[in-house]
């Protein structure tokens, strides 16, 4: 659990980062100006790197929570599954946003 934690860190460490990339893509994007590839490469590159970050948290928080198979699961179980398929959906969603 401790690299969920870890990787968490990252995530909201980079997602500053993240949003400056953006704004700067958008802004490079609206002037027509020069630098829209790199600003493309940077934004990819900080939706890589959280991506990672995230995938990392799923695989993590994959391995910890318990099979669907058993019968009890306690209300942190519970709560593990419900994050695991919101980080899912956070994934997908900057995944798409790179392309």
């Amino acid at each position: 659990m401790a690299g969920a934690c870890r990787c968490l860190a990252q995530v909201k460490l980079r997602t500053p980062v993240l949003v400056s990339a953006m704004k700067a893509f958008i802004k490079v994007m609206s002037s027509g100006g020069a630098g829209v590839e790199e600003a493309r490469d940077l934004r990819c590159e900080a939706c890589d790197a959280i991506c990672a970050e995230i995938q990392e948290i799923i695989r993590v928080l994959l391995l910890t929570t318990p099979d669907e198979s058993q019968l009890e699961m306690d209300d942190a179980a519970l709560m593990l599954r419900s994050l695991v398929g919101h980080l899912v959906t956070v994934q997908s969603t900057y995944s798409n946003s790179i392309k």
